[in-house]
């Protein structure tokens, strides 16, 4: 795992920011795997039972909810400046806008976005409003 890890992810994850969670899951599955880890001694028919759980609250980034499906989704955090940078454009903004369509989209019955509208910036509270792809979705 490692050298698979040093010769092609690591350069991969360095090359391109949008990888960031994926390479802080990767970093603690590598702790998890490890000798004395909390998944060290677990087997494939053990693992395979791990990833959404329907007695479970399954607690996931954007980037690793890609592929899976439940029946209710709750997206925290839908305020403009918190989900994505206040300043953000270009293809940075339509990886953004992606990324909201990958969680809504994994939800089967509901989807639940919550968002307060404020930010904080240097210890000064201000109301940014609400994240600009959700007025998107009512426009729809």
């Amino acid at each position: 795992m490692s050298a698979i890890r040093e010769k092609l992810l690591d350069n991969l994850i360095a090359g391109n920011a949008c990888l960031v969670d994926q390479a802080a899951q990767m970093d603690a599955m590598t702790r998890a795997l490890q000798v004395g880890g909390i998944l060290h001694d677990l087997d494939m028919a053990g693992l395979g039972g791990r990833d959404g759980s329907p007695d479970q609250l399954n607690l996931l980034t954007l980037h690793s909810a890609k592929g899976c499906e439940y029946d209710v989704v709750i997206m925290l955090g839908l305020d403009e400046g918190t989900f994505h940078w206040t300043n953000v454009q270009g293809n940075d903004l339509l990886e953004s806008r992606r990324l909201f369509y990958v969680g809504v989209t994994r939800a089967r019955d509901e989807v639940y976005m919550l968002y307060s509208g404020w930010n904080e910036n240097r210890g000064r509270r201000y109301y940014s409003g609400r994240l600009r792809f959700l007025e998107e979705l009512n426009a729809d």
